[in-house]
């Protein structure tokens, strides 16, 4: 019976009364009626708090504690433990022993062993088996509203757990906000693979820099280029000399030394992905409009923001996606779903963080605006939920069900997940 059971589901299991309630009894033989199960208390001390039961006749009122098998007891010592002395009943799911308090008096016990009826034990074992990547997947789905509100949780919980690494980020920067979105824009432009190379130079090209320089998206290019270590040294090609020629004046002016060329990836990448191609978009939005918080929690029409990200490169890289090779022509402006990842996965969490900073309530409930207006994210995760029957209808949703599936489902946090809560409870249906 305790194979499989953790003390964890069995506080779940009398946290939401799924046990036959009829006919109990408590060790002694004295009939046991649950009035309140208590308050689920996470902390130390007793497991629940200002339960109401009845034995016998008798009302008590006090806390209640839970354990796999009554011994446990005496192998955490609550026998000495004066904040033990105020438990009413001991739940467990095996009785093998009896127990006292601090003063030698014995503690009630319910033994819940076959009281747990077999359809929530048999969903559990699939839950907890470890079988599926989503393990409620053999088991069905939740409702349509419980579905749709905890997704609706989800996606804050998701934006705010990003909130962690954005505050590292903002330390890494001593504080500078605009410093600290410049470094996490410029790593989403990476696109994982070429995340850490583009951070490295989001922080040589600093935004002191980009301020300094946006309004020339040649000498941008200079910059970056340069500082990437991208730009060819021996080349006929007259753009390339160019940008290295500027790029060695603006070096020695403001000291800059540049990144090894063999940090970048091309291999296994579409060419429009190139790192190159990718910097060149990145001097072509700055060039365009200066990407500060302030000005984008200006804007109001997640249109306008899709807008700002669509910078031109300039014409020279309509015909190539690295230097030299010339390609034939095929403008290299950010396309719409590239510009959605960034504000998915860059630009509305930070915004979210930033709004959280300076209490501008506004603002994060538009970046939640925003998710519901883009259109879902297409990825592996995302195709495996559409495989079981879930469908986002929009990048809220799709955060929601990756939030889900990194933090619940692989983590086989069930009990804490709201579709789990509602599968064992329609287990009793």
């Amino acid at each position: 019976m305790l194979n499989g059971i953790s003390e964890r589901f069995l506080h779940f299991i009398w946290q939401y009364s799924l046990f036959d309630k009829q006919a109990l009894f408590i060790n002694e033989g004295g009939k046991l009626e649950v009035i309140s199960p208590g308050l689920y208390h996470h902390d130390s001390g007793p497991d629940f708090r200002h339960a109401k039961i009845k034995i016998d006749n008798t009302l008590w009122v006090g806390n209640i504690e839970l354990h796999l098998r009554s011994s446990d007891w005496q192998r955490h010592n609550h026998q000495n433990d004066k904040v033990y002395s105020s438990v009413i009943l001991h739940v467990v799911l095996l009785h093998d022993m009896e127990v006292q308090d601090v003063h030698g008096n014995n503690i009630p016990v319910l033994e819940l062993r076959n009281k747990i009826p077999e359809k929530v034990l048999e969903r559990w074992q699939i839950l907890n088996a470890g079988m599926f990547s989503i393990p409620c997947a053999e088991i069905g789905r939740a409702d349509v509203l419980t579905m749709n509100n905890w997704m609706d949780r989800l996606i804050v919980e998701r934006l705010e757990s990003r909130s962690g690494q954005i505050n590292d980020m903002l330390k890494s920067c001593r504080f500078d906000w605009e410093q600290a979105f410049h470094v996490f824009l410029f790593r989403a432009m990476g696109m994982g693979v070429n995340a850490l190379p583009f951070e490295l130079l989001a922080r040589i090209i600093s935004i002191k820099f980009i301020k300094q320089y946006n309004q020339s998206s040649f000498q941008l290019e200079a910059l970056l280029f340069g500082s990437s270590g991208l730009l060819p040294k021996d080349t006929l090609d007259p753009y390339p000399q160019a940008l290295l020629k500027e790029y060695q004046f603006l070096s020695r002016k403001h000291k800059i030394q540049g990144i090894e060329p063999h940090l970048w990836r091309f291999l296994r990448m579409r060419p429009v992905n190139f790192p190159t191609v990718r910097i060149a978009q990145v001097a072509g939005i700055y060039s365009e409009s200066l990407m500060s918080l302030d000005n984008l929690s200006e804007i109001e029409s997640i249109k306008t923001l899709i807008k700002v990200l669509k910078g031109k490169t300039s014409e020279y890289w309509n015909t190539h996606y690295h230097f030299q090779e010339e390609t034939a022509f095929k403008k290299k402006e950010l396309g719409i779903a590239s510009a959605r990842g960034l504000l998915i996965n860059a630009i509305i969490p930070i915004l979210f963080e930033y709004a959280r900073h300076r209490s501008n309530q506004r603002l994060r409930e538009r970046c939640l605006d925003w998710l519901y207006e883009l259109r879902q994210e297409d990825n592996a995760v995302i195709r495996q939920w559409i495989h079981f029957g879930v469908q986002p209808s929009s990048a809220a949703q799709s955060q929601a069900l990756i939030q889900l599936r990194r933090d619940y489902c692989d983590q086989r946090r069930c009990l804490e997940c709201t579709i789990g809560h509602r599968l064992l409870k329609d287990a009793l249906r």
